[in-house]
């Protein structure tokens, strides 16, 4: 499991790759999309990523603000850490 997923929009991509070396060079286990393989199915592979990782960590810029994909990310990435308080608190 990792401990960070870094959500961007492809367009970030270098800010991305660069934020994940600064952060594994801080001991941290990041993963990005850059680990997915062509023919993976990219959405559920990130869904099942986010349910497993500790935090993440959402590039926003004035692309990403704009993206459909970015957004849903964010807001799955919220509730699954909301559901995981409530669950925590029982």
């Amino acid at each position: 499991m990792a401990d960070l997923f870094i959500s961007y929009k492809r367009e970030d991509r270098r800010v991305a790759e660069r934020l994940s070396i600064a952060l594994e060079q801080l001991g941290f286990d990041v993963w990005w999309d850059f680990e997915l393989l062509s023919g993976d199915g990219y959405r559920k592979v990130i869904e099942r990523v986010i349910d497993e990782c500790g935090a993440t960590i959402v590039l926003w810029s004035e692309l990403s603000r704009e993206s459909t994909f970015v957004r849903a990310t964010c807001s799955s990435s919220a509730a699954e850490r909301s559901s995981r308080s409530h669950s925590r608190a029982r």
